[in-house]
């Protein structure tokens, strides 16, 4: 789902360099074995900084009836999207220092 967000919304992230940083949920009522369930996903919230991407995701699930059973909000950070060359350099130089060159 997220994968689906960041391309939809053009979102300048690089998808290998990013994890799951927090998740809240809130159960509006239990979830029954009979529940027809029905997820809708939005991104809530974007920012870009220093080559980092924070992005708020947030799901609802609801049942037949439209009324909620399940809000999550997850949040993700990332490598902004073309940093691979400052991060290639970034670790040159760390290697320089601890070397002592």
């Amino acid at each position: 789902m997220q994968l689906e967000l960041f391309t939809k919304f053009d979102i300048p992230i690089n998808i290998a360099r990013v994890f799951h940083r927090d998740q809240k949920l809130k159960y509006h009522r239990p979830i029954l074995a009979h529940d027809r369930l029905y997820f809708d996903a939005y991104l809530d919230s974007v920012i870009q900084s220093h080559g980092t991407v924070i992005t708020e995701i947030r799901s609802e699930v609801t049942d037949a009836a439209g009324e909620p059973v399940v809000t999550s909000v997850v949040t993700m950070i990332g490598e902004a999207a073309g940093q691979e060359a400052d991060a290639a350099t970034t670790a040159a130089a760390i290697a320089s220092i601890r070397s002592g060159a």
